[in-house]
């Protein structure tokens, strides 16, 4: 959390220089309870003191989640051999037992899918 409020402090007082633009990656309701806690203020308020455009980036919807992490494991069994074969069925099962429950993102896919190339 303190790391957090370090960056924004960093960014709020040296954000003044002319033609530099800072460009923050975050996840805001992460960011806005650290500076919460620390400023003990509300967050939001204080990150529109600082951010002056904001872009959203919308949430991978799970099917999509699921057919990228589909291509990326076949790709990754083809690269290893072009003789290995799956039950499809078998897959299916393990896929909605054992691996659907912890993809939600496209890097927990490509963890998995690293994985299965080791």
């Amino acid at each position: 959390m303190r790391k957090i409020r370090d960056i924004f402090q960093l960014v709020k007082q040296v954000g003044d220089f002319p033609n530099v633009i800072y460009l923050l990656s975050m996840d805001r309701d992460v960011v806005t309870r650290a500076l919460e806690e620390v400023h003990d203020c509300d967050g939001y308020e204080y990150l529109e003191k600082i951010i002056q455009v904001t872009f959203e980036i919308p949430e991978l919807r799970k099917n999509k989640l699921h057919k990228v992490f589909f291509s990326k494991l076949e790709s990754c069994i083809n690269n290893i051999s072009k003789e290995i074969k799956w039950n499809d069925n078998y897959l299916g099962e393990v896929f909605r037992n054992c691996i659907n429950p912890y993809l939600h993102t496209l890097r927990d896919v490509n963890r998995v899918v690293n994985t299965f190339s080791v």
